[in-house]
């Protein structure tokens, strides 16, 4: 029953996110003399998403890990993905609750999970900026500006490295105030390195699979703006993510990116609608094979 509702939620979400796309047919079909399809970007963007499985995981077992909770890997990457469909609820943080509730039967007490978490967010988030603002300080309309962006995100990943402790202290002043023990510890050096590694990855990836759909659909000679597409990318996923009602910023972050592809890198509307849609359908249904494969683990 279970994963008949969610196998059901899964299909609302992505027939929803269809009938939105169907609604911008029309422009795109008066677009259609300039498509320049390349089908092997195509190909290679759905890869890139599958292939982005491993790095959105990694960060947070890797942290419960460093905390001494020896979760094997395809056990987390099952709990991982299966609580994370909450993330398409209204509130975005229901996966939380689905996430604790799982680990808790793969010995991770509740307190552990939802501490992980918070470093996890933390560390993600960051490292999203990072991207975001070392990745626009490449775009020739913000030349101006580059050099600040630049060490602003060079500035951010340095705050990352400290930033461990100062969640940890966070998180068990927060237990303190609540009756509860202190769980969370700071990551070591290398265990944080790690994490970081594994954040910047995961945005990195996810940034390409837009970058690979703009070249698959507009023409090879996109790949030269990398940094940029990407990094104006993971800016849309922190525009995204504001809209806390709304499930996994969905539609806000496809009209942030839409509108930052236009202004700062002439991208045509029809062109960037079909990148943004594509970019969330193509990891959508990523998510859903890795949730479907997790099974076996």
């Amino acid at each position: 029953m279970l994963l008949a509702v969610r196998a059901g939620l899964g299909a609302l979400i992505v027939g929803g996110f269809l009938l939105a796309l169907w609604a911008q047919v029309s422009g795109m079909r008066d677009y259609r003399y300039r498509w320049q399809v390349v089908p092997a970007y195509l190909v290679l963007a759905a890869l890139a998403a599958l292939g982005r499985g491993v790095t959105v995981v990694y960060p947070w077992w890797r942290i419960i890990r460093a905390w001494g909770y020896h979760l094997g890997w395809g056990r987390a990457v099952r709990l991982y993905f299966h609580s994370g469909l909450a993330r398409y609820l209204p509130g975005q943080w229901w996966f939380v609750l689905g996430r604790a509730y799982l680990a808790d039967k793969e010995g991770v007490p509740v307190t552990v999970t939802a501490a992980s978490t918070a470093m996890e967010t933390v560390l993600l988030t960051g490292s999203a900026l990072a991207v975001a603002l070392i990745g626009m300080a490449t775009i020739r309309q913000l030349a101006g500006y580059g050099a600040y962006l630049a060490l602003a995100g060079v500035t951010t990943i340095a705050t990352l490295l400290f930033s461990p402790l100062l969640v940890a202290r966070f998180v068990n002043w927060l237990f303190a105030r609540m009756g509860r023990a202190g769980i969370a510890t700071a990551l070591s050096r290398r265990d944080t390195m790690a994490v970081l590694l594994g954040c910047f990855a995961n945005w990195l990836i996810y940034g390409l699979i837009a970058l690979l759909l703009r070249a698959g659909l507009g023409g090879e000679e996109y790949v030269s703006e990398a940094a940029g597409v990407v990094g104006l990318f993971s800016a849309s996923v922190l525009g995204g993510s504001l809209g806390l009602l709304v499930p996994q910023g969905l539609v806000i972050r496809e009209g942030v990116l839409v509108y930052l592809f236009s202004t700062l890198l002439g991208v045509p509307l029809p062109l960037g609608v079909a990148v943004a849609a594509l970019t969330r359908l193509f990891a959508m249904v990523a998510e859903g094979v890795w949730a479907a494969i997790s099974l076996r683990f």
